[in-house]
Order: structure tokens, then sequence, then C-alpha cells
């Protein structure tokens, strides 16, 4: 009775060690290949957003970068170069030189704060909110036009997804130091 148990045994194991075990490693290549396509779509997405910003503000004369600044002058009261680079990830360096030329040519105002009077608050000019303004409103139009033509249910997929994907790829890179 032993006997034949081992041969059955060797048969169990030589079942799914070859059709079944090979079609759960198709199924985990599918999957994979398909999570990989899913990443390189959004990439892509990610990328031609931020290319329609970049040549946005090409066409408005001035670049991605100095856009971005500006957006955070006329969005944030009483913002600061560490405000902005703190948002948007840029060297201080380089917020530096986009308001000194903002500065340069009268578009901003830079004022001390009162709690610390090394900082300096940045606030548009009359002619500074003007400049703005022509650049900004238009992109502002064309971003509440997009949003508006999905559905309510479409908006809030988006939102969502995008809120789950950030919290996810977050925990990722912090509790998976082997990736």
């Amino acid at each position: 009775m032993g006997y034949k148990q081992i041969e059955f045994d060797i048969e169990i194991v030589r079942f799914y060690n070859g059709p079944v075990i090979g079609l759960i490693r198709e199924a985990e290549h599918l999957i994979d290949e398909n999570v990989k396509a899913n990443r390189e779509q959004f990439g892509k997405l990610w990328q031609k957003v931020t290319m329609i910003y970049s040549d946005y503000a090409r066409s408005q004369g001035i670049n991605y970068t100095t856009l971005q600044v500006l957006k955070y002058i006329s969005e944030i009261p009483n913002c600061t170069q560490k405000i902005i680079c703190e948002q948007s990830l840029l060297p201080k360096q380089t917020v530096n030189t986009i308001v000194t030329h903002f500065y340069k040519d009268g578009y901003v105002e830079l004022r001390e704060l009162p709690d610390d009077r090394r900082v300096k608050s940045i606030h548009l000019t009359k002619k500074g909110k003007a400049y703005a303004d022509e650049i900004t409103e238009r992109l502002y139009r064309a971003e509440y036009q997009a949003m508006a033509n999905l559905s309510s249910e479409s908006r809030q997929a988006l939102i969502e997804s995008f809120r789950q994907y950030a919290t996810l790829f977050q925990q990722a890179l912090t509790q998976n130091h082997d990736l």
C-alpha cells in the first residue's frame, strides 16, 4: 500500500510541476506584463500632461519652470521662495533666479516677514498681476474645461485613483528597501 501511495504522490508532483505550475507561471508573467504596460502607459500620460504645460509656457515666451513659479506666486498668499521650493521640488537657485528676474522686471515686490526679517514674501505688483493673469487665466480655463468635460464619476475616480497610487507608491518606496 505504501508503494502505491508513493507512485501516486510522484504523479501528483509530476502533474503540478508540469502543466499546472506552467499555467501558474504563465499567469504570473501575464499579470507582470500587464502591470508593466499599465505603468508605462501612466508614465507616458504623466509626461504628456507635463509636455502640454511646457508647450503652453513656450507659447507664452517662458519656460515650464517659470510657469510653475508664476503659478505659485499667483496662488499662494505671502508666498516665499522656500514654499515654492518645497511644493515644486525646484532647486533654491532656480527659484531665486526666476524671482530675481521677476523683481528686476517689476512683476514682484519682496516684503520682509514680521516674524523673520530674513525671509521675504513674494507679492505680484500691479504690472505683475496683469502679466500673471495674461498667462495663467487661459491655463486655468483649460484645466477647468478639461475637468468639467469629465463626468462627476470620472473626476472622482481620477482623483481617488491618483490618491491611491500616490499612497501605494510612497509605501512601496519606504517599506520595500529591496525594490
